[in-house]
C-alpha cells in the first residue's frame, strides 16, 4: 500500500511538472524597443505555444497602466497551437527609461502567471537636463551664488536655434543666452542663482527656440524657504 501511494504521488508530481512546463514562451520576458522618440506608438506580440497534450485557456491579460493595451487574439490554445497576444504602448508624455508590464493569467490553476516587461528609452526632440531646479534657502547665506549647468540636447535632424533664455527674477543670470545646436549635439549653459536673495518661491526659466512644435520650453525653479 505504501509503495502504491508513493508511485501514485510520484506520478502526480511528474504530471504537474509536465503540465506546468508544456508552454513555450517565444517572446523574451523583457521586450526592449531601445531608444524611441516621444509620442511613438510601440506595437508588438507576445507568442505562447502549447507544446503539451492538453488545451490551455487564457483567463485574462492585464497591463500596468492605461497607456498600455494588450489583448489575446484568441483565448483557447489547443495542443500544438500558438496564441498571439497583441500589445501597444503610447510613449506620449514619457521621458527617459520607461517600463510597462503585461501579465497573462491562465484558467488552469497549476500554470503560473506569465509576466512580460515592455521597455524603452524615450527621448524628446529637445532634451533638457535637469528638468527643474530645487533649492533650500537655509543651506545658503546672503552672499551665496550657486552655479548650475543646464544641458540642451538636439535630437532633431536640423540645427536648433536658441533665440533667448531668460527668467523674470534678476537674481538669475544665464550664459550664454543664445546658441545654435547642431543635430545630435548638446550645449551646456551656465546658470547662476543668488538663491538667498530670490523673492519668489516658484519661478521659471524660459527657453525660446525656432522649433515650431516647442517654441518655448519652461524649466521650473523651486525655492524652499522653510527654516
Amino acid at each position: 500500500m505504501k509503495k502504491f501511494t508513493f508511485l501514485l504521488s510520484l506520478f502526480l508530481l511528474y504530471s504537474e511538472i509536465g503540465l506546468a512546463q508544456h508552454l513555450q514562451y517565444l517572446t523574451p520576458q523583457v521586450i526592449d524597443f531601445g531608444s524611441v522618440k516621444e509620442d511613438t506608438l510601440l506595437q508588438g506580440s507576445i507568442l505562447i505555444t502549447n507544446s503539451g497534450s492538453d488545451p490551455v485557456t487564457i483567463r485574462n491579460v492585464r497591463t500596468s497602466c492605461g497607456c498600455t493595451v494588450a489583448q489575446a487574439l484568441k483565448k483557447e490554445c489547443a495542443p500544438g497551437d500558438t496564441v498571439n497576444i497583441a500589445f501597444s504602448f503610447n510613449t506620449k508624455g514619457f521621458d527617459g527609461l520607461v517600463r510597462k508590464s503585461v501579465t497573462v493569467f491562465f484558467q488552469e490553476s497549476d500554470i503560473e502567471d506569465a509576466h512580460f516587461v515592455i521597455q524603452t528609452h524615450v527621448v524628446q526632440d529637445i532634451d533638457i537636463d535637469p528638468r527643474h531646479f530645487h533649492f533650500a534657502v537655509n543651506q545658503f547665506n546672503s552672499d551665496s551664488v550657486v552655479t548650475e549647468l543646464l544641458t540642451i540636447r538636439n535630437h532633431l535632424k536640423k540645427p536648433l536655434h536658441i533665440h533667448n533664455i531668460y527668467a523674470v527674477d534678476d537674481m538669475i543670470t544665464v550664459v550664454p543666452t543664445a546658441a545654435v545646436i547642431q543635430p545630435g549635439e548638446a550645449k551646456s549653459l551656465e546658470i547662476q542663482f543668488n538663491v538667498y536673495q530670490m523673492q519668489q518661491r516658484y519661478m521659471t526659466l524660459t527657453i525660446e527656440t525656432d522649433y515650431n512644435q516647442e517654441p518655448e520650453i519652461v524649466v521650473p525653479i523651486i525655492i524652499d524657504k522653510k527654516n
